[in-house]
């Protein structure tokens, strides 16, 4: 390298490459990479088994099977919907399904994950259902739901309805088991067949109500009420924890002034049991779910939603009309009972 003369305009000295010489070596390059040209993806020193290089002709590397098989986040696969903006009851992990089994399960979610969402029954599924529509919970009562699955009758429909039960009504009077287990098989078949016809053996005040249609946890839809239904959809956080289910238990009375074995009847040719008319007409009039005055104690708001009960004198040979006080909301009628008219039959 040799240093020209200063610029005539600017006084600078300038330095000047020599011609035709070689750069100098800079050691910090490496001048190893002496790979034969090929016209594979690779150069043929570089194959080597690697399952993570992608196959020819594709030049992108598939990730999915690198990642660990994780189980759905909450937010993607979540049977409480909406979920709590903040952390509360139903937010617990510990389930029917999990493996916090020494934490007492909140009911709220347990229950929406024994009944998940509607499951499309078959023609012949739907006559099983049909066939022992009556006979199951009447037999689950008084013989237990051991002696169904030993007798081999228990259908996914049922079992989920057996969860349920043991879950909600175990510690109800018989009389409002068997109502609740009635009315609730009606709602869970007709969500296996949605059709009309279907529709239609349902009270109307089952059917559901305009904001049903917003995403919602689905046990919302098997409370009997309609504006506890609505109020649930909008506000169900501030119900989700236990005492609310203990406390409904409790506190459900069925309008029915006879006793519980006057709810069914026995047939002697077929040994099936069957509601009698007279309480499935019953359990179709809304103003016969109840709740005593106790549950309004701690939810007075539920006022609005659900008839008080005010007992029933034992002198009455029917419902007085004081043994219930109204919601302040409108009442419910059922068109349908009319069909259900029936003389209780004997007990055979």
């Amino acid at each position: 390298m040799t240093q020209r003369a200063a610029s005539e305009t600017s006084n600078s000295t300038i330095l000047e490459l020599p011609i035709n010489h070689p750069p100098p070596h800079d050691p910090f390059t490496y001048d190893g990479w002496n790979y034969a040209v090929t016209t594979e993806h690779y150069p043929t020193t570089m194959a080597f088994d690697n399952s993570i290089l992608p196959p020819a002709g594709n030049g992108f590397i598939p990730i999915q099977p690198l990642l660990p098989n994780l189980p759905p986040t909450p937010e993607e696969d979540d049977v409480i919907i909406p979920k709590a903006p903040v952390l509360c009851h139903c937010s617990s992990p510990a389930s029917c399904a999990s493996g916090y089994h020494d934490v007492k399960p909140n009911i709220w979610r347990a229950i929406n994950e024994t009944l998940v969402k509607p499951t499309k029954l078959s023609a012949e599924e739907m006559a099983i259902e049909e066939y022992n529509a009556e006979d199951i919970p009447v037999r689950a009562i008084i013989e237990g739901w051991d002696s169904i699955e030993r007798a081999g009758k228990m259908t996914p429909t049922w079992r989920k309805l057996r969860r349920a039960d043991e879950l909600c009504f175990t510690n109800c009077a018989d009389t409002e088991r068997l109502a609740a287990m009635r009315i609730c098989h009606l709602l869970i078949t007709y969500h296996g067949d949605p059709t009309m016809e279907r529709r239609a053996t349902l009270p109307r005040w089952y059917w559901n109500r305009p904001s049903q249609a917003l995403p919602h946890s689905y046990g919302i839809d098997f409370f009997v009420w309609p504006g506890l239904r609505e109020r649930l959809i909008f506000s169900q956080h501030q119900y989700c924890n236990n005492s609310f289910w203990e406390l409904l238990q409790t506190n459900l009375k069925i309008l029915w002034t006879d006793s519980f074995q006057d709810t069914f009847y026995h047939n002697a040719h077929t040994s099936k049991y069957h509601i009698s008319p007279l309480f499935e007409q019953r359990i179709r009039d809304i103003n016969a779910w109840t709740m005593s005055t106790d549950f309004f104690q701690h939810f007075p708001e539920l006022s609005e939603d659900i008839p008080a009960y005010m007992g029933i004198p034992a002198s009455m040979g029917g419902v007085h009309p004081s043994a219930v006080v109204p919601s302040s909301r409108r009442r419910y009628e059922d068109d349908e009972s009319k069909v259900h008219k029936g003389q209780r039959a004997a007990i055979c």
